[in-house]
């Protein structure tokens, strides 16, 4: 089990990970192989959560990734053509170290696998040269070089029981090898090796295969194809079960749960699908191309790599319905290849920045949810659910008592209480809000009809004023007039009632002066209204 610690330029921050009650709850198969649960490590040292362990610099861009059963070992195929293998250092609790560099293959590394054989452990590499190679760790040499495509072996499978390999090629056809009797030469130092022959050809893909996946029983096989096909063989009866037309471009990577397909394509999807039938469950959209997929031995973690450099961290637990756990940045390129630790807590990833990285897939978001509403932190908890933080199904640590569960629960409540008190009162603000909305229009318009009246009065008061101009230009004429007569006539016994009509008039011109000013006067108080 790798211990990884993680440094940085300030003071140094480590968290110990107790692995105790992860291990009580391991099934035996669920154990790497040829270990027990006493001979297992019951803690690792580590940074803070969810962040970069550790990272590598690779002297090519790595392509494939693969871990020894107890993690202590890394194998790492290469743009290069090279295989590096990479350990644990005895000095430095999670320190690696290259070990040593397998040449043999002329093409880049595109697939590795490896199990245990006895005291020692085999490796298998599929490379652009068309072959695939058979290596003996710790000796480093190969054991077989198997020739049987005619283009490049992009992909490996090895069953449970380490009997058969399967390789996908750039000719379209999957290569079954058989590795029974082979496999009992092989002990640590003694590299004797018996041969290895091909046992069946699968055809049926019209373009190259880039992935494969079999099942635990190894009576199944999952291909994936450039053309975004997938195909479904069974091994047992030969033949091909069906074919599902899954992605619209290659198909990168495949991995299986007991009763689920998980894939990933160029076109920047996630998918998963029922293996019996193949009807589609859930579909994720990522930002890049994904390259690579990695599933945890307990099929609830599923981790993705991706062209835009991104490591992102996936719940499994429910296939029908995927859950985003926590996205790694780091990584300046693609990310060709990701694996998981045997316990989970550890993401590996190469990349084609020529970097290796380790990853902590603990505390991570969710977690630390769980962990608030454990301790009954209401402040982190309240923190985290406004957030948008959510615990999925496979969430919650096993070892949690029912009287934690049920605080858990009422810690829940009280935050989900106060976030519904202040929805409530961001409502009412609202509510106050339009109210003074309404009062402001209902202003506005009285403005606008007291600014027509205005506008009204006005107008008459024009028409008022002219009326009197045209009254007084009247009088003056009148007034005129009789002057004119008054002299003509001053002998005229007509004289007297000549002046009673002068008289009249002048009274009659007063008064409508009169009128006129008290108009001007009642229309300048309106004015200042």
């Amino acid at each position: 089990m790798a211990s990884c610690l993680r440094r940085s330029k300030s003071k140094p921050t480590y968290t110990v990970v107790n692995l105790t009650t992860h291990m009580r709850s391991l099934e035996p198969d669920d154990l790497p192989d040829g270990h027990t649960r006493n001979a297992l490590p019951t803690q690792v040292v580590m940074g803070a959560g969810g962040c970069l362990a550790r990272s590598m610099s690779l002297k090519a861009p790595g392509r494939a990734i693969t871990l020894a059963a107890d993690a202590a070992t890394v194998f790492v195929g290469m743009l290069d053509g090279s295989i590096q293998i990479w350990k644990q250092s005895a000095e430095s609790a999670g320190s690696f170290a290259l070990d040593k560099t397998l040449e043999g293959h002329a093409g880049p590394v595109y697939a590795l696998t490896v199990r245990a054989a006895g005291p020692a452990t085999v490796l298998f590499s599929g490379s652009q040269d068309a072959t695939a190679g058979i290596w003996s760790v710790p000796g480093g040499c190969r054991l077989c070089q198997l020739q049987q495509h005619k283009g490049p072996v992009n992909a490996l499978a090895l069953t449970k029981d380490g009997t058969r390999m399967l390789t996908g090629s750039d000719d379209g056809t999957v290569a079954v090898w058989d590795l029974a009797s082979e496999l009992l030469g092989c002990y640590g130092w003694m590299d004797a090796w018996v041969g290895c022959s091909c046992t069946l050809q699968l055809t049926g893909h019209n373009c190259p295969v880039r992935s494969l996946a079999v099942t635990a029983d190894a009576t199944t096989l999952v291909s994936g194809a450039a053309d975004g096909v997938i195909g479904v063989w069974s091994l047992t009866r030969q033949t091909s079960l069906y074919k599902l037309p899954a992605h619209k471009a290659t198909v990168t990577s495949i991995v299986l749960s007991q009763r689920h397909i998980f894939s990933a394509s160029e076109d920047s999807t996630i998918r998963s699908f029922r293996l019996d039938d193949g009807a589609a469950e859930c579909t994720l959209t990522c930002p890049s191309a994904v390259r690579s997929l990695a599933l945890s031995r307990d099929q609830t973690v599923l981790v993705s790599g991706a062209d835009g450099g991104q490591v992102t961290a996936w719940s499994a637990a429910d296939p029908e319905s995927l859950f985003h756990m926590h996205t790694f940045e780091g990584h300046s390129a693609s990310v060709h290849a990701v694996a998981l630790c045997w316990n989970s807590a550890i993401v590996w990833s190469v990349s084609q920045d020529q970097s290796m990285r380790l990853w902590r897939v603990t505390d991570l978001p969710h977690q630390q949810l769980a962990k608030s509403i454990v301790e009954s932190n209401l402040e982190e908890c309240s923190r985290l659910v406004r957030a948008g933080v959510v615990i999925p199904a496979s969430g919650w640590d096993d070892a949690l008592s029912a009287r934690q569960a049920i605080e858990g629960h009422q810690m829940l409540m009280k935050v989900l209480a106060s976030a519904q008190t202040e929805l409530e009162e961001k409502d009412e603000s609202a509510g106050v809000l339009r109210q003074l909305q309404a009062e402001h229009d209902e202003a506005q318009e009285s403005v606008a009809c007291a600014s027509e009246e205005v506008a009204r009065l006005n107008k008459a008061l024009l028409s008022a004023r002219d009326a009197a101009r045209t009254a007084q230009e009247r009088a003056n004429k009148v007034e005129a007039q009789l002057m004119d007569a008054v002299l003509e006539n001053s002998q005229n016994p007509a004289k007297w009632r000549l002046s009673r009509a002068y008289t009249a008039a002048l009274v009659g011109l007063q008064q409508s002066e009169e009128r006129r000013r008290k108009l001007e006067n009642h229309t300048g108080t309106n004015d200042e209204h």
